[in-house]
């Protein structure tokens, strides 16, 4: 969990490991202030563009074909699913 109240003591795992892409490497770990940029964080995280913060709409149909790779499953059945996942939006 990237969020919880250790962050206010603890240097957290994820600050150790390999940044994602869209992590600046400036990024590191202050007490207290670190648990209040995640906090501030988690409440704008879900209005943000596909594939960042907490909206991985985009990636899931990727996702699903990776793992189940079911029998005759295609890239372009793939598209289609994802523009699926899209129509609500």
């Amino acid at each position: 969990m990237l969020w919880n109240t250790a962050l206010l003591f603890r240097k957290p795992a994820w600050l150790r490991e390999k940044r994602g892409y869209d992590v600046l490497p400036s990024v590191q770990w202050i007490p207290f202030v670190t648990f209040l940029q995640v906090s501030a964080d988690m409440a704008v995280a879900v209005d943000v563009t596909n594939g960042h913060g907490h909206r991985y709409v985009k990636d899931i149909a990727n996702a699903w074909a990776a793992i189940l790779q079911a029998p005759g499953w295609t890239a372009d059945k793939t598209d289609r699913l994802r523009l699926l996942l899209h129509a609500n939006e």
